[in-house]
């Protein structure tokens, strides 16, 4: 295990031995693995005593977010069906406005806190969406089932197009329910630049185990009732798209970018819930299709309303009073209460909590000392970002009292 960038660097049984060592218990989100993969190595536990008490102390938190999340969110992408990146990011109460950070490739996981603004950012620079798009406002109300269809239907378009890009000819738009079938029961490879298998991996209940995938007639003839597809003879055995479905399909054929966001929560009653939105970015429209439970729709976005789904994906909390109680009783314990007119530092969630950011490049964690001792030394500079969990946003280290 080691650190780099702020990020804890580590195999799957590290990480399991990491979170063993720290006692707490595992919740019905929880993303801390039984145990590593054969081969993953014998002394796992070294890397965590190696650690600092500083460094384990925010390590910690993490753990505690990922072992007993309250919310999780799955975020995964592709540009240009050559990047995929997976990531899965928890939040709990325990640590109010950060989000623990999980990201696997392979045997190595990458463990760190994110801030809302960081994560906006990142959906925002994937789908570009601070550029300007095209206000088609096209948009429906389906089932699941039926925006599963809608999905085959977009691969089974998109691969008509790339054979007769291939072969020179002209490409097919009609499709039959056997079409439909045929794609759906495809969708557990393992190919992200299809858009079926792509959302398959994020949702709870696989693809070929759903009705639809059996018998996607009455999703097709949904379909049709929102006029996305329209029969082409009289027995409704061949379809094509309509003009609004071609939209969509033209769309999907060039798209720049694909987002996944899976959403997973209690519900009231105390029972999981899934929902999750399909992002695509094309050349002049940014779609989404949204699936909660048996409800889907599809619809056309602008920025704006991105803006509104990533806050509702990633709320801000109000953490102001409980980080007030949190520093206080911090205070108490360990250094009593401040002197009259004396700045205090910004509260800490754990000694070593603070990352800084310059140039796009991430350090930490560091403790305010450490940031005191930089800034004395001249390595700290004025217009370099600083963040640690509780906070929402990456604020300038001159701003910060007392720093500089």
């Amino acid at each position: 295990m080691k650190i780099e960038n702020g990020e804890w660097i580590m195999t799957t049984g590290e990480l399991a031995a990491c979170y063993r060592q720290t006692g707490n218990t595992s919740g019905a989100f929880s993303l801390i693995p039984e145990t590593g993969e054969e081969g993953d190595g014998t002394r796992r536990g070294d890397g965590y005593s190696s650690l600092s008490e500083e460094q384990r102390a925010v390590l910690d938190q993490c753990l505690r977010v990922l072992g007993d999340p309250e919310r999780l969110v799955l975020l995964h992408y592709t540009l240009a069906d050559t990047t995929v990146s997976r990531s899965t990011l928890a939040v709990s109460s325990a640590m109010p406005g950060a989000w623990a950070t999980l990201v696997q490739s392979g045997k190595t996981l990458r463990l760190s806190f994110r801030s809302p603004l960081e994560i906006r950012n990142l959906v925002f620079e994937v789908l570009a969406a601070d550029h300007s798009v095209r206000p088609t406002k096209l948009g429906c109300d389906l089932s699941t089932e039926a925006a599963l269809a809608f999905l085959a239907l977009l691969d089974q378009h998109r691969r008509s197009w790339l054979v007769s890009l291939l072969k020179h000819l002209e490409p097919v738009s009609l499709f039959t329910a056997e079409d439909v079938k045929e794609r759906l029961n495809e969708a557990a490879v393992n190919d992200f630049r299809w858009s079926l298998p792509f959302v398959d991996k994020v949702l709870p209940i696989p693809v070929s185990e759903m009705a639809v995938a059996q018998d996607p007639r009455p999703a097709l003839l949904e379909l049709a009732e929102a006029e996305i597809i329209e029969p082409v003879d009289e027995d409704a055995a061949v379809f094509d798209m309509t003009d609004a479905g071609m939209v969509l399909v033209d769309g999907n054929k060039q798209a720049a970018s694909r987002l996944v966001l899976t959403r997973t929560y209690h519900t009231e009653e105390g029972e999981p819930a899934h929902d999750v939105f399909v992002l695509t970015r094309t050349a002049f429209d940014l779609f989404m299709l949204s699936m909660g439970g048996a409800e889907a729709s599809i619809r056309t976005l602008l920025p704006g309303d991105l803006d509104l789904l990533i806050q509702y994906l990633f709320p801000v909390a109000d953490s102001t009073e409980a980080t007030k109680d949190a520093a206080g009783q911090a205070g108490a314990q360990e250094a009593g209460e401040p002197e009259p007119g004396t700045p205090a530092p910004p509260p800490v969630a754990a000694q070593a909590s603070w990352f800084m950011s310059r140039a796009g490049q991430r350090f930490g964690p560091y403790s305010w000392e450490d940031l005191r001792q930089s800034a004395r030394d001249g390595n700290l500079k004025q217009e370099d970002l600083l963040w640690q969990p509780g906070m929402t946003e990456w604020v300038k280290a001159g701003e910060r009292e007392g720093l500089f």
